[in-house]
């Protein structure tokens, strides 16, 4: 994607920013262990041919159990959606339109940064 702005005719005027260094690595770690959770819950309502409520009961207990109190809270308040849209976290999209602001400040002419 950063292509575009090493062209000849964007000099100057486009640039790019790489997204992931921006990235939440405390959330991105919780995900990871919920959906070890969430596979572990998965393999144990099979193996005790638990349905509906009852397996969301089971996912429930076992993320209160294997998740820390702080890695439940970042990932219900952090997260809103899937990983190919920055998770919908206000801290990851936040931190590049910083990481944007920054850029565009530097294709300005000084003249412009009064």
């Amino acid at each position: 994607m950063a292509a575009p702005a090493a062209l000849p005719e964007f000099h100057g005027s486009v640039a790019a920013i790489r997204t992931e260094i921006y990235w939440d690595q405390e959330l991105t770690a919780a995900r990871s262990r919920e959906a070890t959770v969430r596979q572990l819950a998965k393999k144990q309502a099979t193996e005790q041919q638990l349905k509906g409520p009852e397996e969301q009961t089971l996912y429930q207990q076992l993320r209160t159990a294997q998740l820390t109190e702080r890695e439940r809270t970042i990932l219900d308040i952090g997260v809103s959606n899937l990983e190919f849209h920055y998770l919908g976290s206000a801290k990851i999209l936040g931190r590049i339109g910083w990481g944007l602001a920054e850029a565009m400040l530097q294709l300005q002419s000084p003249e412009q940064r009064q």
